[in-house]
């Protein structure tokens, strides 16, 4: 393939919002973490009536007018994607305490399966512009860091007394937790959505299925310690709440000083931030990330959402916003189709054939990733030449194609080279 990135830690968040499909279309009705995504971009929208809020302007030259509409679009979606996730991670709030409420097996498929309905609105938003302030860093690093040292929170195989849960000494209060997060080392997790996944489903040792964890681990004299699991779940899954509500408010509108208004204002090096946002998360957080970690090192560990046995879908939905950032449009919660100025847009103007490049690799590249069916771990494993493996080899060569044009496009553009792509 001619590929070879180096390495990188992951342990942070993930950034950018998206095109969203109606939770139908995710999983069939009964459907289990096994259901794959398969669901084509023009599958995905048929049939469906579009309202679009803002009008579908023409691109024109790259005139301060032209610039200035697609970043107000661009912040347009980010704010209802990120109200979209909200309202999925505030279901699956509801979920966890109706679990903890009444521990048992059934609640416990329950409220899994309100993570897998949640997990996409989130996967989406990774190729949003994140304010790059240090607090904005820090929030955005306890919403969707990854990996997890699964020893750090809770008892693994090998030691069952492991973790801050079975340490009398940590208190579970939100100061002491926060402070935990990603000390010594970034994989130290403490918050977060796979903080919550790991909770949910426990250690995932086999090849061909999930983590396994008992409801019994939540019930009291049944498995030691079980009231701290549930406080410890409870404060996780609260403060994924808060942290989102935190992200909402830096993109609503009118409020002088956000990064919002920061962030339209910014003229061309907003846009240029804007492409860079979508090279670097085609390069890095899916590329190297999400789809070569795991090849190189055919360990469980480097998936993103291993415990779930949801890593195929991260992908999916991450190269679906992606594409949707780069087209100007997102479908609500609710169906709703928002539509506006894109960066595809106004590249379709100034060069059509670099436009239809740069479209033509992103919809490779989504092909590729919605025929990623689980177990992702099987996908890895094997020789080279074995299809698991063809098949994420392709998707990951397809990536930094696609990173590659993002970078063609700025240039065209008369924004220059992308930074920091390096093999580009």
């Amino acid at each position: 393939m001619g590929v070879s990135l180096k390495r990188r830690s992951f342990a942070r968040g993930l950034l950018v919002p998206v095109v969203m499909l109606a939770d139908g279309l995710l999983r069939p009705a009964g459907a289990g973490a096994g259901a794959g995504v398969g669901v084509g971009v023009g599958a995905a929208f048929a049939g469906t009536e579009a309202v679009a809020e803002g009008a579908s302007a023409a691109a024109g030259p790259l005139t301060p007018e032209a610039v200035e509409a697609v970043l107000e679009h661009h912040a347009r979606l980010a704010h209802a994607a990120f109200q979209d996730c909200l309202v999925m991670a505030q279901r699956l709030q509801m979920e966890v305490e109706a679990f903890l409420a009444r521990p048992d097996a059934r609640m416990l498929a329950q409220v899994r399966r309100a993570w897998l309905k949640a997990r996409p609105w989130q996967a989406q938003t990774a190729a949003l512009v994140a304010d790059g302030d240090e607090t904005a860093r820090r929030l955005l690093g306890r919403i969707n860091p990854w990996p997890v040292n699964e020893q750090y929170l809770d008892h693994v195989e090998g030691d069952e007394d492991g973790g801050l849960v079975n340490d009398l000494a940590v208190p579970l209060d939100g100061e002491a937790l926060l402070a935990l997060h990603q000390r010594d080392g970034e994989e130290n997790l403490t918050t977060g959505w796979h903080a919550i996944e790991f909770m949910l489903w426990g250690q995932d040792v086999r090849d061909d299925a999930p983590g396994e964890r008992s409801h019994e681990d939540f019930v009291d004299g049944v498995r030691p310690h079980a009231g701290r699991r549930r406080q410890y779940l409870s404060w996780l899954s609260g403060q994924l709440v808060r942290d989102l509500e935190q992200v909402l408010r830096s993109w609503a509108p009118g409020v002088a000083g956000n990064w919002r208004s920061r962030f339209v204002a910014g003229g061309e090096s907003s846009l240029r931030l804007l492409l860079q946002t979508l090279a670097s998360v085609s390069a890095d957080e899916l590329a190297a990330g999400q789809v070569e970690a795991p090849l190189n090192s055919q360990e469980q560990e480097d998936e993103q959402s291993g415990f779930a046995d949801d890593s195929h879908v991260d992908i999916a939905f991450g190269v679906l916003g992606v594409q949707n950032v780069w087209l100007g449009r997102y479908r609500r919660l609710g169906g709703r189709l928002l539509q506006g100025p894109s960066p595809a847009a106004l590249l379709a103007t100034a060069d059509p054939a670099v436009a239809l490049k740069v479209r033509g690799q992103i919809e490779l590249s989504l092909a590729i990733a919605q025929a990623l069916r689980p177990p992702f771990e099987r996908l890895v494993m094997g020789e080279d030449d074995s299809p698991g493996r063809q098949q994420l080899a392709g998707l990951l060569e397809s990536l930094m194609r696609q990173a590659g044009d993002f970078s063609d496009a700025a240039e065209v553009l008369g924004l220059g080279r992308l930074d920091g792509l390096g093999i580009l």
